[in-house]
């Protein structure tokens, strides 16, 4: 599954980027995120464990001028 969004160059930290959503397929099971290795470049992303959102990671800044777009790899 692919999403695709938009994220301005002034959010801060926490700042939610998207939320993936996924449904068990076993009754009773749950859930967990998480970047792949190389998923999250320069770190820039954090994943919420249960939640699948995706946020702006502490302490980092999205640049245009530097970077156009970032993709992100969960399993």
């Amino acid at each position: 599954m692919t999403y695709s969004t938009k994220v301005l160059e002034t959010s801060t930290a926490s700042a939610p980027i998207v939320t993936l959503a996924a449904t068990p397929t076993a009754s009773g099971a749950t859930i967990n995120y998480a970047f792949t290795a190389a998923g999250n470049p320069d770190s820039v992303g954090a994943i919420g464990l249960t939640t699948g959102a995706i946020t702006l990671a502490t302490g980092k800044s999205i640049d245009y001028e530097t970077t156009t777009s970032i993709v992100f790899v969960v399993t």
